[in-house]
């Protein structure tokens, strides 16, 4: 079906035209074209707290020394440029460890910084840089680091465009290089997604139609066939194995989809086309629905550094910090474009768990790779170390770190008309201009690590009216954590209140926001408050590695067993039973790199008996669901932290999943027979050696069938009426039981015991 005709695209740059010809000057300012405006990071003041200092950090600490130890290749840099305008060049300074890739985002992330903080030193070395960019754009025609993203960055934080300038000349020879004079594509995207987002930025920091047309024209580029017709390279590692209107799910190198999704947002924003928000919008749900980890992270497929099969989500997935970074900048994008809250919530869980744990809390070491569970003999991380790296000769996630985290003060608020969104909570103070006026709002809370949030209302005049949207959470108001349909509560959460000076107001829920909709006087006072019990989390039993487990919760951190704090090897601990409110304490960490953190501490066992595992049967156990335990145990107690502080007290074990209970196929309990008139049958995941006995009482002949890893179809033999199949095969199988004519009757899903298997009469 064809998208509906819209002239929404046309409208834009019409009005683009008609603006310049009347001598109209086209907004450039930060993050303009959404539906939503964002106030902009200077124009957010951060006053302390969890958020504050981790800003801190990157500015003291993460920054500079990203910076220091791209000196080298910073050094090389303006060599090339020197030889290349002719001019004595110094020696080459030979090196290991980050490179182009690291730079560029370390870039972007300057002028992030910039506008967190004034820096006439930073500002002095960027001037530099961006001189010797120039001289190789102007030389050569190319320059790895002209790219918009950092140069736009840059013009926000700055207001000089001298580097904006010479991504224009870079662009108009990005333009020559993949298309011809008629505008048709001759070369295929690179690798790595980020064609659209670059571009779309560029026109976001000039107004230039021209470069949104090329960005359009790189996201209809995906899926096509290459203008030589040869076969695209690795068309699955970065999103062009389909065309755009044709994408369902996530697929490839998962730091390339969060770049190409995130560009992909822009260019349905700017341009208005609903093909492309149709399109970004599938790709989500798809993601939270079948490939989310619970801390946000994505792309269990270490292999590909990417994304696997539906529900290939497991305790040692890849999640590299990269693609973390662009789930952030993917669904702070998409709430900008709809005005949804739920991509709010998992911006905010893949920035509290899957992006932050990538990095040190000093600011100085730094993760590649965050797995769910480690047992401290696995070198996960980069080069096998077990721990977080220093920096290393593939380093881009420094980089990444580099370019999110100073953002943060730019997704505290938004608006649009008199509607003012409060998008995170933290003690912030800001000035919005509403098209009432002007509206002061000031922010008291110690959120993220408690729910209280205190608001001062200082409109421009009293009597002003406007819409107050105040976020919601997911984990708040649902039964669950995050949106999607991967992970549920055991329990509801309580409810949360919002109060107007003291007085409880009616209000609206509206995409997940509290719609206050009245007339305000100054030092009115807005209180939130969101409930943070500790809750335990059961995923959707075809994400087959937690099985049988439970994650802990609390507000929107994910929490984790280390063994430091627990005395031993974590894999030996479990919650048989979850534990009543009264047995559940949270009390705050009072000193080392941990002060003030809050520490979730509860009964459980330790498990005395159990086999030692080698790494390589360790990492296969990772993927695997929950074996049943009867060996002796013996009270315990179990202490968690924030999942994103992990490892930073010692290289041993942490679990961020708990064996709970082996809840499907109990001992002499028959599986469960789904008609397939209720649902149809799903593909098989990975699982341990168990049976099944199928008995025959359909009162037909029937087919068996195993249903395969990609949804093949592997028959197994026909059983008559009244027989009865004993069947080894693996927990979490599919077995599609068809008539003679192959037409589906129903499916059996085996668990970890062997078990009967009944065909009912009635189907």
């Amino acid at each position: 079906m064809k998208p509906p005709f819209t002239l929404f695209p046309y409208l834009c740059i019409l009005g683009a035209l008609v603006a310049s010809a009347q001598g109209q000057k086209k907004d450039r300012g930060f993050m303009n074209g959404y539906p939503l405006r964002p106030v902009a990071i200077d124009a957010v003041k951060l006053n302390g707290g969890f958020f504050a200092d981790r800003v801190e950090t990157h500015l003291e600490v993460t920054f500079p020394y990203v910076m220091n130890r791209l000196a080298p290749f910073i050094h090389n840099h303006h060599r090339e440029a020197d030889l290349a305008k002719g001019r004595p060049a110094k020696p080459e300074i030979e090196f290991r460890g980050g490179g182009g890739l690291t730079l560029v985002r370390a870039l972007e992330g300057a002028g992030y910084s910039l506008m967190c903080r004034k820096d006439p030193k930073l500002v002095a070395m960027m001037d530099k840089f961006i001189a010797s960019v120039d001289d190789l754009v102007d030389e050569t025609g190319s320059c790895f680091f002209g790219g918009a993203e950092a140069s736009v960055a840059y013009y926000w934080a700055t207001g000089k465009d001298k580097y904006l300038k010479a991504s224009e000349k870079l662009a108009a020879h990005t333009r020559k290089e993949f298309f011809d004079a008629k505008g048709n594509p001759i070369k295929e995207p690179h690798g790595h997604g980020g064609m659209e987002f670059a571009h779309a930025r560029l026109y976001q920091g000039t107004g230039d139609p021209k470069y949104l047309e090329m960005a359009r024209k790189f996201a209809d580029m995906r899926g096509m066939p290459k203008p030589d017709g040869s076969i695209r390279n690795n068309p699955k590692f970065s999103p062009q194995h389909l065309p755009v209107d044709e994408f369902s799910e996530p697929g490839g190198h998962a730091g390339s989809f969060g770049w190409f999704a995130s560009g992909l947002v822009d260019v349905a924003a700017l341009t208005g086309n609903p093909k492309y928000t149709a399109a970004v919008d599938r790709l989500w749900q798809n993601l939270v629905d079948t490939k989310m980890c619970i801390t946000g992270g994505v792309g269990g497929n270490g292999g590909i550094e990417g994304f696997g099969p539906p529900y290939y989500v497991h305790r040692g997935g890849y999640n590299e910090t990269c693609a973390a970074s662009g789930q952030v900048f993917y669904n702070w994008r998409l709430f900008l474009l709809n005005k949804d809250a739920k991509y709010l919530d998992v911006m905010e869980i893949v920035l509290l768990n899957g992006l932050l744990s990538g990095v040190g809390l000093e600011g100085n070491t730094f993760f590649y790779i965050n797995p769910l569970e480690v047992n401290g003999d696995w070198g996960f991380n980069m080069q096998h170390q077990k721990g977080r790296f220093p920096w290393w000769k593939v380093v881009c996630c420094p980089g990444s770190i580099s370019r999110t985290v100073p953002q943060v003060p730019g997704y505290m608020y938004a608006h649009s008309g008199d509607d003012l969104y409060l998008t995170l909570y933290a003690a912030t103070e800001t000035e919005v201009a509403l098209a009432s006026g002007k509206v002061k709002v000031k922010q008291e809370t110690k959120y993220p690590f408690e729910g209280k949030v205190s608001l001062t209302i200082d409109p421009a005049k009293d009597g002003q009216k406007f819409n107050l949207r105040l976020r919601i959470p997911t984990w708040a108001r649902e039964k669950r954590f995050l949106p999607g349909k991967l992970y549920t509560f055991k329990e509801a959460p309580p409810p949360w209140t919002l109060t107007v000076n003291g007085q409880v107001v009616a209000t609206r829920m509206e995409k997940g926001f509290a719609v206050i909709e009245r007339s305000w006087k100054t030092g009115d006072k807005v209180q939130l408050d969101l409930p943070m019990p500790v809750q335990f989390s059961v995923a959707y039993n075809r994400a087959v590695a937690y099985n049988g487990r439970v994650a802990v919760t609390r507000g929107p951190f994910v929490f984790c067993a280390e063994e430091i704090d627990n005395g031993m090897r974590v894999q030996r601990l479990a919650v048989p039973q979850l534990p009543k409110p009264n047995q559940v304490k949270v009390t705050s960490i009072k000193e080392g790199l941990l002060k003030g953190m809050p520490m979730i501490s509860f009964p459980g066992v330790e498990q005395l008996e159990g086999e030692t595992m080698g790494v390589r049967e360790f990492r296969v156990y990772l993927a695997q669901p929950l074996m049943p335990y009867e060996g002796k145990t013996r009270p315990a107690t179990i202490r968690l932290v924030p999942y994103f502080s992990w490892n930073n007290r010692g290289e041993k074990s942490m679990t961020a999943w708990l064996p709970h209970k082996v809840e499907p196929g109990k001992k002499g309990e028959p599986l469960p027979w789904v008609s397939a008139s209720k649902e149809k049958a799903p593909v098989s995941l990975a699982g341990n050696v168990t049976a099944i006995n199928i008995h025959n009482k359909s009162g037909q002949a029937v087919k068996i069938y195993w249903v395969g890893y990609k949804g093949e179809l592997v028959q197994y033999g026909e059983l008559d009426p009244g027989a009865s199949r004993e069947q080894t095969t693996y927990s979490n199988a599919t077995w599609l039981i068809t008539n003679k004519n192959d037409k589906p009757l129903g499916h059996f899903v085996t668990g970890p015991y062997p078990a009967s298997a009944v065909i009912p009469s009635k189907n």
